[in-house]
């Protein structure tokens, strides 16, 4: 996701220079980065989380192999959009922006705005058939969601996100033709799911920074030991 987090920084890299020829050599980098800084400072933490014990493996970051992955995931990602995103060098057709396969009243919906849509709700599916799968094999299942961490981790997601699309509102979709530019501004949309996400996370963060384990209310007598 690197190519599309630039969007959170304007000014400093377009969408030419992260998804163009230079990408590989910018983003692939900052990946690397990002990834050494989860791993050593947001992964521990957010061990702590009920139903994410199982990531505190304390490994060894490979600077090696995560720059590899973060070549590997650039270019699938470039690659990708190449599939996925109207005006590229695949879908550089004007088909793409002129066969309209939905039509409400104003709102029109080309296909190539259709198939980038198509391509985020299959990745959505996906997300969640794996979450899915990971919480059938846990014991608590999906309660753990109930737990207090997770839910500020729900609402540090959904009260940014609430507020940013009603800002969006208030300022470009009310009024006729409002539902016309909802449908052409993934752009705005998907700036606010980065922002939410960011907000979830430090919300993570906050909830998981304190480990139960030093405690005054779980430490243990001094001098007493465990009966077996």
């Amino acid at each position: 996701m690197v190519p599309d987090l630039w969007f959170l920084l304007p000014g400093i890299a377009t969408r030419q220079i992260s998804h163009g020829r230079y990408g590989m050599l910018l983003d692939p980098p900052a990946a690397l980065l990002l990834a050494w800084i989860f791993h050593r400072w947001i992964l521990p933490r957010m061990s702590r989380m009920p139903g994410l014990e199982s990531f505190d493996r304390k490994e060894t970051f490979r600077w090696g192999i995560g720059y590899l992955g973060a070549v590997i995931g650039v270019a699938t990602h470039l690659i990708w959009d190449q599939f996925t995103h109207s005006g590229s060098h695949v879908l550089s057709d004007p088909i793409y922006s002129n066969l309209v396969i939905f039509r409400h009243g104003s709102v029109r919906l080309e296909l190539g705005m259709g198939i980038w849509y198509l391509n985020s709700l299959l990745g959505m599916l996906v997300l969640a058939l794996w979450i899915r799968h990971r919480l059938r094999k846990m014991p608590e299942g999906s309660r753990i969601f109930l737990s207090p961490q997770w839910i500020a981790v729900c609402l540090g997601f959904l009260i940014p996100m609430g507020a940013v699309m009603a800002w969006l509102g208030d300022s470009s979709l009310s009024g006729p033709g409002g539902l016309k530019r909802l449908v052409h501004m993934g752009t705005e949309m998907r700036m606010a799911c980065f922002a939410a996400v960011l907000c979830a996370l430090a919300a993570g963060l906050v909830v998981s920074g304190r480990d139960p384990s030093r405690s005054p209310a779980v430490r243990r007598p001094a001098g007493k030991v465990d009966e077996k």
